[in-house]
């Protein structure tokens, strides 16, 4: 039932002008134009990769032996492709209500030991310093590739 549904709605985007589907992405997704044009690329690309291999897997299309090399390497990637996770405990503490205070103590060159050690005596939560670290560099990370 929900494959006949989702079929029918797929078809009806499918007949879609390029525009109306970026507004439907957009509209949907909650996302700005740019970035529903960047995952209409990457949905595109999919499928044309998909297709490649499906017709290939059925004897339909001849290949030359770099692009069937290539084709195998990409399909060992997407087995190897981690799940998204969710946001953890320590993740999420450091976000919402320690990420301006760390910014401050790391700018007086305090260490991630002490910054550790302050958190834990100050708010009663006990964050390892090692995690403290990776999860304020990916925060920071996150937030640079954002901007």
């Amino acid at each position: 039932m929900i494959d006949k549904i989702r079929r029918k709605y797929l078809s009806m985007f499918e007949k879609l002008q390029f525009e109306n589907k970026i507004d439907v992405l957009c509209n949907a997704m909650h996302i700005s134009a740019e970035q529903a044009i960047a995952l209409y690329d990457k949905i595109i690309a999919e499928m044309e990769r998909e297709e490649t291999l499906f017709l290939y897997a059925k004897g339909k299309l001849e290949l030359e032996k770099k692009k069937i090399k290539r084709l195998r390497q990409i399909r060992i990637v997407c087995a190897r492709k981690k799940p998204i996770r969710k946001e953890g405990r320590i993740h999420r503490l450091v976000r919402t209500r320690f990420l301006a205070e760390i910014e401050k103590l790391r700018e007086e060159s305090i260490s991630w030991k002490n910054i550790s050690k302050y958190i834990s005596k100050t708010y009663g939560k006990k964050i390892p310093y090692q995690s403290l670290c990776r999860v304020y560099q990916e925060i920071n990370r996150q937030l640079k590739s954002s901007a």
